[in-house]
């Protein structure tokens, strides 16, 4: 019988440089390690080696508390954490997280109602940056089309409501570039005060 080929279902054998995938960003993993494929699977090694990791494993509670061992002694004090096993993190922040996401909703909410869109935003970058339209959407590292991008994508995102993944098709850019752009922008507004409205 044949073996199955795994690496198919893998990134790390396209991060080796065995296999390419157009849609895998590799670039961003390996600049983890200085860019250097021998440096990652160093890493990789020693990881495997380490072997099943306790505190990697469970849920979101288990994980969270650093074991079983923790979650039973914090039982014991009878010290109660709130869980929710798609969320990592401590009681206050799997509480906050449902929170903000309804608060983020209903801001995309009032924006549409208010008939905010993608037009809306390209339009207030250019007010703010001082820039065209057409300078969001062209490729290039040039400081102010950069944050204009950002500034954009931020808007776009997290106040009107548009998927990352629409974004990476408008602006053709990678999952990660618009991850960036994002936190990028969002700095950006904070920083110098810009509001979509």
């Amino acid at each position: 019988m044949q073996a199955l080929d795994l690496s198919v279902y893998c990134g790390h054998s396209v991060i080796m440089g065995k296999r390419k995938n157009d849609w895998q960003d590799t670039k961003t993993v390996l600049l983890l390690c200085s860019s250097d494929r021998e440096q990652y699977r160093r890493f990789v090694e020693e990881g495997v080696h380490l072997g099943k990791r306790s505190d990697l494993t469970g849920g979101g509670l288990i994980r969270s508390s650093g074991g079983w061992a923790n979650v039973l002694e914090m039982k014991r004090r009878k010290l109660f954490q709130k869980s929710d096993e798609r969320i990592l993190g401590d009681g206050d922040f799997v509480r906050d997280v449902p929170a903000r996401a309804e608060e983020q909703m209903e801001g995309e909410y009032r924006m549409k109602a208010k008939g905010i869109n993608l037009d809306t935003a390209a339009e207030r970058v250019c007010q703010v940056m001082k820039t065209a339209k057409r300078e969001i959407c062209m490729p290039g590292k040039e400081r102010r089309r950069v944050h204009a991008r950002s500034l954009f994508c931020y808007f776009a995102a997290r106040e009107v409501g548009i998927s990352q993944t629409e974004l990476c098709r408008l602006l053709k850019l990678s999952p990660t570039a618009v991850t960036f752009s994002v936190k990028r922008g969002e700095e950006l507004a904070r920083r110098e005060g810009y509001s979509l409205l």
